[in-house]
């Protein structure tokens, strides 16, 4: 969503300039900047990183005693063939093709053409939509997601229909 808005800005304030290609993709930079810039000012002893490493080192020689024999294609068997794993893989996969079956991505990566054909003059008009249409699109995933963990996760509600939780 910020994303939007920072594109509507860069044309808003820099029109026709280079700037306007430059700002959007700077901005996004900066987190990574801040994020190594203030990882150099965290103090850290080689004693601890020596400690911190052996306990990877342990973790790890860990896990390779709980695995044992399971090698790239008797994990992807056991997948297969033990049904809470499989169910997991089909839901995830099945989400992922519902989800890019929705069309969302070509909303998103046409926004400023289509609200230019439903009648908004202007390149910066178009982009105001776009964000609009972010603002709504991050609220509807918001309600959404707020429906879905009542609905799933709060014990009260768990299995009950729309009309019950109502009488609640």
């Amino acid at each position: 969503m910020i994303a939007f808005w920072i594109n509507y800005a860069a044309k808003f304030h820099f029109p026709g300039k280079k700037v306007m290609y430059i700002f959007p993709l700077a901005i996004q930079a900066l987190p990574a900047v801040l994020l190594c810039a203030f990882m150099l000012l965290c103090q850290e002893s080689p004693r601890g990183w020596r400690e911190e490493f052996q306990e990877i080192v342990d973790q790890l020689e860990h896990e390779r005693r709980l695995i044992g024999d399971a090698t790239f294609w008797n994990l992807q068997r056991e997948m297969r063939t033990i049904a809470g794993d499989r169910k997991r893989v089909l839901v995830s996969i099945t989400l992922i093709v519902c989800q890019q079956m929705t069309g969302t991505n070509a909303i998103n990566t046409y926004a400023p053409t289509i609200f230019k054909n439903l009648g908004m003059k202007g390149t910066t008009t178009s982009l105001f939509g776009t964000g609009i249409y972010g603002i709504v699109k991050v609220m509807s995933c918001i309600c959404f997601s707020m429906f879905f963990f009542v609905w799933f996760f709060v014990p009260e509600t768990k299995g009950i229909s729309l009309e019950e939780m109502d009488q609640l």
